[in-house]
């Protein structure tokens, strides 16, 4: 099986609901905020604990992501990166559940 399709943030955003639980790429700069529960800046409701946040952004578009704490988004953090995961839907909030992060190679960011 070969690799996940490649979308831009834009067009995940633009359709959610055409890639929900669908595994695919997407491409920007990744800002690490923090491990849930939370913090006094910040609170997340996942299921678990130890899940790594950020939020990749692209342009004027952003996404809240997530993933375990082994994929060490701290330090990709102000950093042009790929990942790979799901969109998922919880009530009327898209998350992104990162499966694996790693930096650029290329300055393609996918789809329009």
């Amino acid at each position: 099986m070969g690799k996940p399709p490649l979308v831009s943030l834009a067009e995940l955003l633009k359709n959610p609901d055409e890639y929900v639980d669908e595994c695919v790429r997407v491409r920007g700069v990744l800002e690490y905020v923090g491990v849930t529960p939370g913090s006094h800046v910040y609170s997340v409701n996942l299921p678990e604990q130890g899940y790594a946040i950020a939020i990749l952004k692209s342009n004027e578009h952003q996404l809240l992501c997530y993933g375990l704490e082994e994929l060490e988004l701290q330090k990709l953090s102000g950093k042009k990166v790929e990942l790979t995961g799901y969109l998922v839907k919880v009530g009327d909030t898209y998350a992104f559940r990162i499966v694996r992060a790693s930096l650029c190679e290329s300055e393609e960011t996918g789809r329009d």
